[in-house]
């Protein structure tokens, strides 16, 4: 089911009066904290995070002065507010406020930047008592931890790839389990992550995305025609209208969408997650390829094992056309290949030169 969200426009008699750093800054973005409170209830943020105050935790990525971060502070009243900006202008920016301004009581500001992302990130500012996740492998959402964040640009997409993979080894944010984050995208740089099967943007990241964790699109805007037809039949996804504060959407290579990605690490049951990650790797190296041209990246005589091994069905296939099962199942055959390469080596080498430094998919 589609739905449509209609909001005031900036100029309204409507629109909210702000006071303070809300008043200089907010008036002039794109997007009214009204809005995100009513995408907070229809997602039911709050059923979600019941004891905020006492429990959650939230970590703020890239965000410049935004809606969306006051909206959240007062949608859900966290224990703990850790902004992270992603320059040393939003850095200044953030500490000028943040000095000046009572509505940034909760806020803490971090000392480094969200381009230092690495599986230690959280040790310093749990050492330094700005945050204190819990681990929670068995709920189905992390009440503790929720992640914020602002992927529009290069840069930022690179640190989106990134939480995506870091999700998929369980390190990082992605240690504590089951932990949700909600994030701004252009709508043309999301679809690779929600390619249904036998498109051609299907690829790494679309299955490390559905193997690791589950993805929805909560909003969008109207982008041009070949990008919107990714969000024409998924569930619940809003289409904005009346929505921007400023101004116009200026084209529509601009739309963007607020992306829920929830981490959900026991979606599949695999024995051999590290041959997971190297067999997708490897078999989405070719773009939109037969299945029986990219088995032969998997090793020297990988090509003649398999073509012997797998079922026609599944050769015969592009990489775009393969289910999740087909891939853990090409796995299982992998690993009876008596001759495999040794992937001590080979992770060891794709570790040096990460996934998501790699090609991104376009």
């Amino acid at each position: 089911m589609r739905f449509t969200l209609t909001l005031l426009h900036r100029g309204s008699k409507a629109k909210p009066q702000f006071s303070g750093i809300r008043a200089k800054v907010l008036p002039n973005n794109e997007y009214s904290e009204e809005w995100h409170h009513m995408l907070f209830d229809r997602i039911k943020l709050k059923d979600t995070y019941k004891d905020a105050d006492k429990h959650l935790n939230v970590i703020d990525l890239c965000n410049p002065v935004s809606p969306m971060t006051f909206a959240i502070e007062d949608h859900l009243k966290p224990k703990n507010h850790l902004i992270v900006p992603n320059s040393q202008s939003s850095l200044k920016n953030w500490k000028k406020f943040m000095e000046t301004d009572p509505e940034c009581s909760n806020f803490t500001l971090a000392k480094y930047f969200s381009t230092s992302v690495n599986n230690k990130f959280l040790d310093l500012p749990i050492a330094d008592g700005y945050v204190d996740p819990q681990m929670q492998p068995d709920k189905k959402v992390n009440d503790s931890l929720l992640i914020l964040g602002n992927f529009r640009g290069t840069l930022n997409q690179v640190l989106f790839r990134k939480l995506l993979y870091f999700n998929s080894l369980g390190i990082c944010f992605f240690t504590y389990g089951n932990v949700k984050m909600l994030g701004w995208m252009y709508c043309k740089d999301v679809c690779k992550y929600v390619a249904p099967i036998g498109d051609a943007k299907r690829r790494n990241n679309t299955v490390l995305g559905e193997l690791y964790s589950d993805i929805r699109i909560i909003a969008y805007e109207e982008p041009e025609k070949k990008v919107e037809r990714y969000f024409q039949n998924l569930p619940g996804a809003t289409k904005l209208t009346g929505y921007r504060l400023s101004q116009k959407l200026a084209s529509p290579n601009d739309a963007i969408c607020l992306v829920e990605f929830q981490s959900n690490q026991n979606k599949y049951d695999m024995d051999h997650p590290d041959v997971v990650h190297y067999i997708v790797k490897k078999l989405y190296m070719l773009k939109s390829s037969p299945v029986a041209q990219c088995l032969a990246t998997l090793g020297p005589g990988s090509e003649e094992y398999f073509v012997s091994a797998l079922p026609q069905e599944i050769l015969n296939k592009y990489n775009s056309d393969l289910t999740i099962e087909e891939i853990l199942y090409i796995t299982q055959v992998f690993m009876d290949w008596p001759f495999k390469p040794d992937l001590n080596v080979e992770l060891y080498v794709d570790n040096s030169v990460s996934i998501y430094n790699m090609e991104d998919d376009r």
